[in-house]
């Protein structure tokens, strides 16, 4: 009978897998499923490049996007338990060049996408290791938006902070230094962040739809002033190792997952990771979606369940079919439950960095403008409106009145 549900299992995962890889005409996907410390599948589907037709494995390296930031925040916290720094200290004490206003922020802030930064990240640049120094000591401080500790916003632009903190306290190079606090540690031998090193092992390429069809991307994008933010490049092999390491939920997971700020969707998040109650249940991970690239995990640690899934196309959503397979496994319903919604008036124009949208009232109807493109946005579930693609939920201040717009995970400062 174990024999015979196991592979039930993997013809279930086979069949999700193909559609939704013939549905967002994904080239190739990896599945990685762990269950109480064993993985359980572990397969590759399609191609690595689809101009060679070379069959994925997964042993092929591809970039995994901001699933990085769960390593980034990781080897801080490592470093911070061997007493070599405090996350609640100001980054001035290591970084000296930084303006004053930015060594003000803390390793807590920067992690938990609380330091106020706006959100920026170059796809392309330089591939030396002196870029990431360079970047961050070229910040002024006009990259705070808002008050520090105020509001969770996502930033890259913090994680390339975070980054340059760890060559601070380390005294190496930020890429070596991740080699040896985390991918050694978890034993991940061809995980890099160095395409010079990544392009020995077997690799896949990235794609982007034209046409409605799949190309490879060209050239590869790389900027080492934004590794930290999601540049890694790791295998299925390699990061199941991370992913077997959130399901099992020890000392290091606890404290990246232990909830720092509450977001406006209701869920929590952590140190490089997303908390979300569905049901009585607690899902822990992160997506990360890079150029060419994209990939998904989630866990389970109270069943000690865990699902990654790794696409080598950009601008696909992974989690449809991360929570379908999760839910084969896990025989959970995650459907979350509806939710009321919250009126209230949000006409104004909201900010941040160079994006500037307004939201206008017009007898009670809510229009969103923004590159001369108006989207007409109707009530969601709580303090949000939703039209096409577009979602918005926001933050009210004292009074009851908008601060703060957030489309997906960023925040837009209100400023009228």
């Amino acid at each position: 009978m174990l024999v015979l549900a196991a592979l039930l299992l993997h013809a279930q995962i086979d069949t999700l897998a193909m559609a939704e890889m013939q549905k967002q005409k994904i080239p190739g996907l990896v599945v990685m499923v762990v269950e109480k410390g064993k993985r359980i599948h572990e397969k590759a589907y399609g191609v690595a490049n689809v101009e060679t037709k070379e069959p994925l494995t997964t042993g092929h390296l591809m970039r995994i996007g901001s699933t990085t930031k769960m390593m980034v925040a990781g080897c801080l916290v490592k470093l911070s338990s061997q007493g070599k720094l405090s996350l609640n200290e100001p980054i001035g004490k290591y970084l000296h060049d930084l303006p004053a206003p930015l060594q003000q922020l803390t390793a807590n802030q920067l992690l938990s996408h609380t330091a106020g930064l706006m959100d920026r990240t170059l796809m392309y640049g330089s591939h030396d290791d002196e870029a990431l120094a360079i970047n961050v000591n070229s910040l002024q401080p006009d990259v705070l938006f808002t008050k520090p500790g105020e509001v969770h916003s996502y930033s890259n632009l913090g994680y390339a902070i975070a980054g340059r903190l760890i060559e601070a306290v380390t005294g190496k190079a930020f890429a070596d230094a991740m080699k040896d606090e985390i991918f050694d540690h978890l034993n991940m031998s061809r995980s890099t962040f160095r395409p010079t090193l990544a392009m020995t092992y077997p690799l896949s390429q990235g794609h982007e739809l034209k046409s409605n069809e799949p190309n490879v991307v060209r050239p590869l994008a790389d900027h080492a002033g934004y590794w930290p933010a999601g540049s890694a490049f790791s295998s299925g092999n390699d990061l199941t190792n991370l992913l077997q390491t959130i399901a099992d939920n020890g000392p290091v997971a606890k404290m990246l997952s232990k909830p720092i700020v509450t977001t406006v969707s209701g869920s929590t998040y952590g140190y490089g990771i997303s908390t979300e109650t569905v049901n009585g249940h607690s899902l822990v991970g992160h997506g990360g979606a890079r150029r060419g690239y994209a990939t998904n995990i989630l866990t389970l640690p109270s069943k000690g369940i865990g699902v990654l899934i790794m696409s080598n196309l950009e601008g696909v959503n992974l989690v449809p079919l991360t929570r379908k397979i999760f839910e084969s496994v896990s025989s959970l319903d995650l459907t979350p439950k509806p939710q009321p919604h919250i009126n209230i008036s949000i006409a104004g124009t909201y900010t941040q960095y160079t994006t500037l949208f307004t939201i206008k009232d017009t007898n009670g109807k809510f229009t969103l403008e923004q590159n001369g493109k108006s989207t007409e946005l109707q009530p969601a579930p709580g303090p949000c409106y939703s039209g096409g693609t577009t979602r918005a939920c926001f933050t009210l201040d004292a009074t009851g009145k908008p601060k703060y717009a957030h489309l997906g995970s960023r925040a837009f400062l209100r400023r009228n």
